[in-house]
């Protein structure tokens, strides 16, 4: 599937259409932005899938201060940080043979309080991830995946870019809800503990040690619903817009943004 495959079946499906479920994970030649198109042309479409459906959730990271924080993922690809982060993510890529993906995300802010205008026209490769298996914790499954992200800066250091290989770190007794540090070789930092909470006041210590990697196992909540709220639907709306008022301005095709410049068309 396509783009310009979606375009010509939101354009023939119709408003009216019984079509209620579709399912667009691993479809690379796809974009955010026509999906945006597709929700507005078909209505009664309930759900649009961009991410595994062992990814999407309430979940509960290791970040933050004082307490662990909450980044929500939604099936189409937007996700909320409790943070004030938001976006959507841009590519997924399966690597069977290993048993894991790599997400690269579009963020349309970083945080509620920072205003870096041109990062919206950029995105990063940011992070592996691994299914893992359901725990029992009181007699109750917990959803749980694994975190694999680089320790690297993505805007100065040449080495940061998408995961092509999970991390040589062999720690599957990893507790719910504790990250641990690992060094190029994939060694574990032994003189940084496991953590479980105010993992960003260890980060610096971590980099300054030689740690390239972050390790993490993290819990997933259910989502009340699927999709996202409307109010991020239309930042997310707004972002596209933007950044292909830019594209425009600089002579650039949108690339995978082709299927949104159409729709913009029509906004």
């Amino acid at each position: 599937m396509t783009d310009e495959g979606l375009i010509t079946l939101f354009s023939s499906l119709g408003a009216t259409s019984s079509l209620r479920y579709l399912d667009l994970t691993f479809c690379g030649q796809t974009s955010y932005g026509a999906t945006l198109k597709l929700r507005r042309a078909c209505p009664l479409l309930k759900t649009i899938r961009r991410v595994p459906d062992w990814f999407d959730g309430h979940v509960i990271t290791p970040f933050g201060p004082t307490s662990n924080e909450t980044h929500t993922y939604y099936a189409d690809g937007s996700f909320s940080y409790a943070s004030g982060a938001k976006g959507y993510i841009l590519k997924v890529r399966e690597y069977v043979d290993k048993n894991f993906v790599a997400i690269t995300l579009q963020f349309s802010r970083r945080r509620n309080d920072e205003n870096r205008s041109w990062e919206v026209f950029f995105h990063l490769p940011e992070v592996a991830l691994r299914p893992a298996a359901d725990m029992c914790i009181e007699d109750s499954r917990v959803r749980n995946v694994l975190v694999a992200q680089s320790l690297l800066d993505p805007y100065s250091d040449p080495l940061y870019g998408e995961p092509v290989a999970w991390p040589r770190v062999l720690v599957d007794d990893l507790p719910l809800g504790h990250s641990c540090f690992f060094l190029e070789d994939g060694s574990l930092d032994d003189d940084l503990p496991f953590a479980s909470t105010g993992v960003d006041q260890l980060l610096r210590e971590a980099i300054d040690q030689g740690a390239v990697g972050m390790l993490s196992r993290m819990q997933i909540l259910p989502l009340d619903s699927d999709m996202p709220p409307s109010d991020l639907v239309r930042e997310l709306e707004e972002l596209e817009l933007q950044r292909l008022s830019v594209l425009d301005f600089l002579g650039q095709s949108p690339g995978a943004s082709e299927g949104f410049a159409r729709y913009a068309e029509h906004v």
